[in-house]
């Protein structure tokens, strides 16, 4: 985790910003317009944050075999970079869990590639390499498709208005400018357990489902439909809607297999802190939660807004 840290600020420093929770390969491609500046488009996956990373983690071969750059074709319609998202790469796994090297294929979710390659595929079929660290999108809820945050001036993904935002957003880059509350005393990375609760069947059960997340982004199958954080927090995003470690709804906050009962992060400073389940987190599950005017109340929602003026502690 203290690689991807520092492997972060390189890039913050060689790029002038954190990379984006992730990219649309459509808009790498110039065939769409960007969300939400734009309509809807029809996408076929995304890159994230941890594509672009890579060549500050001492990963530059796979990096520059990826090749996540415009005009590139992405891992969700090329089989030789669908083989490249299957490598496991050490800095984004977790010692202590017990996942495998490989994310299991669940209907509906963006973890693997639901595409041309996995389309059709079994549930449990393997896909794209399992992560268990994840950026923060937003303190409370990602913002789902086809909803229009009161306040927002597009839809589906949050924006640098929102004062629940956290330091990763969709295809733009924050800074330490951007960071108000300050790099020490805001989440960048947090983890993710991979935790298997299947129904009779095999089937997963999004509800109490942690899966983890993928190193490299997440696809589907090519639809007229907008890139939504809701989809992207499923495979690289932190947007609570749980606690840590509930056991319900857990594919988009911050889990772990940890006896202390908590999680490990990484703030924008690069330092390191163990956060408990216990930290006071408020969620009311409602579209509130959502609006730009909901306010940031507390500790947890703090610790990942960037900009909200309520600096928090990890103490």
């Amino acid at each position: 985790m203290k690689q991807l840290a520092m492997g972060l600020l390189s890039h913050e420093s060689a790029m002038r910003g954190f990379p984006p929770l992730a990219v649309a390969t459509d808009d790498m491609n110039g065939n769409a317009t960007r969300i939400p500046y734009g309509t809807e488009i029809v996408w076929s996956g995304f890159y994230g944050w941890g594509s672009f990373v890579l060549p500050f983690i001492e990963e530059s071969s796979m990096y520059n075999a990826l090749n996540p750059t415009k005009g590139q074709p992405g891992p969700a319609t090329s089989a030789q970079k669908y083989a490249l998202a299957q490598t496991k790469l050490s800095a984004f796994r977790c010692p202590e869990d017990d996942g495998p090297d490989l994310m299991e294929y669940e209907a509906g979710k963006t973890y693997l590639f639901t595409n041309m390659y996995a389309s059709g595929a079994a549930v449990g079929t393997p896909g794209a390499a399992l992560s268990n660290y994840v950026a923060a999108n937003r303190a409370v809820g990602a913002v789902p498709l086809g909803f229009s945050p009161a306040g927002s001036p597009s839809s589906a993904c949050t924006t640098k208005a929102d004062p629940k935002r956290g330091g990763f957003i969709f295809a733009t880059m924050t800074s330490f400018k951007d960071l108000t509350d300050g790099s020490s005393s805001t989440i960048a990375l947090g983890e993710r357990g991979y935790i298997r609760t299947p129904k009779a069947g095999g089937t997963m059960v999004p509800s109490q489902s942690s899966l983890a997340g993928t190193w490299v982004g997440g696809g589907q199958p090519v639809t007229s439909a907008v890139p939504a954080d809701g989809q992207m927090c499923q495979s690289v995003g932190l947007a609570p809607t749980r606690t840590i470690n509930s056991i319900s709804r857990t594919y988009r906050t911050l889990s772990s297999l940890h006896p202390a009962g908590g999680v490990n992060t990484i703030a924008f400073d690069g330092s390191y802190h163990f956060v408990s389940q216990n930290i006071e987190h408020i969620i009311t599950i409602t579209t509130k939660n959502l609006e730009y005017t909901d306010p940031v109340d507390s500790v947890f929602e703090r610790l990942i807004a960037v900009g909200d003026g309520g600096v928090a502690s990890f103490e």
